[in-house]
């Protein structure tokens, strides 16, 4: 027996299938733009000395960043072949310390701050404690902020470079007072 279809009853069927299909497009799509500001994000936290925060800005600095590292490593890598046991002259993007008898123990807390729409990119550079990253986090709680991402490399001996992407969930805190609250966690910790 063969069954037989009004062409409404079909439509409307094939209709509910597209717009269910193109709900989810478009959730994909959204899910993938997210995805996308956040990678962005991430990398123009790894990427020292950017001062424009838009797509093209942190792809041209990290093309010229990653240019600068291959030179570094083709210079480190004929150092090294050459047997040489002086340590390579720093480069500009190296920063020295202000310790004058080499017992540099005391080092300066810096943190920065950039805003872009609700989404706040934290650098961080502290003396090198344990827990210090979770009173960091917890502080950002405090202040309204969830965190989408952290970043934490150790630097010379006794310091820490974190990096923090959040999202402004509730709060109204300024990226001058948000600098001057993490601050002043850090000095009290």
């Amino acid at each position: 027996m063969t069954k037989f279809c009004s062409p409404l009853s079909e439509m409307k069927r094939g209709g509910r299938r597209a717009t269910s299909s193109m709900q989810e497009h478009v959730i994909a799509e959204r899910k993938r733009r997210e995805k996308m500001h956040q990678q962005f994000t991430t990398l123009a936290s790894i990427v020292p000395e950017i001062t424009k925060t838009d797509k093209v800005s942190v792809l041209g600095s990290t093309i010229e960043y990653v240019h600068h590292l291959r030179e570094r490593v083709k210079v480190l890598q004929d150092i090294q072949s050459m047997g040489s046991t002086q340590p390579p002259i720093s480069d500009a993007r190296s920063r020295a310390g202000s310790g004058d008898d080499g017992n540099n123990n005391e080092v300066e807390i810096k943190v920065e701050a950039n805003l872009q729409g609700t989404t706040v990119l934290l650098r961080v550079v502290c003396p090198e404690k344990k827990g210090v990253l979770i009173k960091l986090l917890t502080e950002l709680e405090k202040l309204g902020l969830s965190t989408m991402n952290t970043n934490v490399v150790p630097f010379a001996d006794s310091s820490l470079n974190i990096t923090i992407t959040a999202q402004i969930d509730n709060g109204s805190c300024t990226t001058v007072e948000l600098v001057k609250n993490l601050k002043s966690t850090l000095r009290n910790f």
